[in-house]
């Protein structure tokens, strides 16, 4: 049975998930290497850690029954999201990565309360909305939010939500980007400081 606080700590990790985005914010190079590198890194390291979990067993608090011989959903979203920033413009990554980080703990808490599915549109329309997209994207919203809210819905292992919402998301987007106009990216690398 799982507890509570794990159930919130979770949640809370996804929600971390967001900060992600900060990764635009970094300068285009931190002392002569590009900042790809970090995502790179970060996917090596718990690349080796998810490793040691499954050899040893070794518990990681919250994880969740089903996920204790598989490659656990935190692994997943991770991957995800590095996989968001390094694959998809930034006008794609960003709403994909926090609709991923938020939209999960939100219908996680609503599972089965009505209007769940009405509350997770309108976060993903304010997501669409506070990455730069304005009124003349509304078919890239419109689309954005019913497809990462259906994924949420509808996701089932071998693949999990923290996989399917954002890259589906994404490839659903950039698929329409090129009929349509993406707007431009709203997070401007940090200048000077560690070039």
């Amino acid at each position: 049975m799982v507890e509570l606080d794990e159930v919130y700590l979770r949640r809370a990790s996804h929600t971390v998930g967001a900060c992600a985005v900060l990764y635009y914010a970094l300068p285009e190079s931190i002392y002569g290497v590009p900042r790809w590198t970090v995502p790179m890194i970060a996917v090596m390291l718990s690349t080796a850690g998810e490793s040691f979990r499954l050899r040893r067993g070794a518990l990681v608090p919250g994880l969740r029954d089903h996920e204790r011989g598989r490659v656990a959903s935190y692994y997943q979203f991770g991957l995800s999201m590095v996989l968001l920033v390094l694959l998809f413009p930034q006008a794609i990554a960003v709403p994909c990565l926090l609709v991923a980080a938020l939209v999960d703990p939100l219908l996680g808490e609503m599972r089965g309360r009505r209007g769940s599915c009405s509350a997770a549109m309108l976060l993903c329309v304010a997501i669409f909305i506070a990455a730069g997209y304005r009124a003349e994207h509304w078919a890239l919203i419109a689309a954005g939010s019913v497809a990462a809210v259906a994924l949420e819905m509808t996701s089932r292992p071998p693949l999990d939500d923290d996989v399917t919402v954002p890259i589906g998301t994404g490839l659903l987007l950039w698929a329409m980007s090129l009929m349509v106009d993406l707007p431009s990216g709203v997070i401007e690398p940090v200048k000077g400081a560690l070039l």
